[in-house]
């Protein structure tokens, strides 16, 4: 029996097919966001990322919030960057993954879930409900992600060690 038809290497190949189906379920998750962001943006009469860009800009100026003049543009990297990892993630594309380990601590510095239910969490009384859920998706797609990142690795280095 060769080594590609060897039980372990199903198993492999079934793992790899199971982590596909879940990096598209994140990619959907972020698609879900984009429709999200614009409505909110829209219900505030802005215009999507370049209002964000403008708020930091304004609070560049006034010396009195400089230290948090950094917030809306992370945001805002954050907003576009979703668009991206959407499609890269659903398309199953590697970029995806490195793209989303940037994201992740934009995502955890912000309180932005993957999940987007989650952003409309209640979290003005009290925050603490919401960080556990916010630490426990986002640890499961980063793991997830790199589970899925390291077989698109081996998978390369096989097909290239065959050829």
């Amino acid at each position: 029996m060769d080594s590609f038809h060897s039980p372990q290497s199903q198993g492999v190949i079934s793992n790899m097919k199971n982590l596909n189906k879940i990096i598209v379920f994140w990619g959907i998750c972020d698609l879900f966001f984009v429709p999200k962001l614009l409505i909110s943006y829209i219900s505030y009469n802005e215009i999507p990322i370049y209002s964000a860009v403008l708020s930091s800009i304004s609070m560049l100026n006034s010396t009195s919030e400089a230290g948090f003049s950094w917030i809306p543009l992370l945001i805002a990297f954050l907003d576009t960057s979703l668009i991206f990892t959407a499609y890269f993630l659903i398309r199953r594309k590697p970029i995806a993954a490195i793209i989303c380990y940037f994201q992740t601590p934009l995502r955890l510095l912000t309180a932005h879930s993957s999940i987007s239910f989650l952003n409309s969490f209640p979290i003005n009384d009290s925050p603490m409900p919401y960080i556990p859920l916010l630490l426990l998706v986002e640890g499961a797609k980063l793991i997830t992600i790199i589970m899925w990142h390291r077989g698109v690795i081996k998978d390369r280095s096989t097909v290239s060690n065959m050829n």
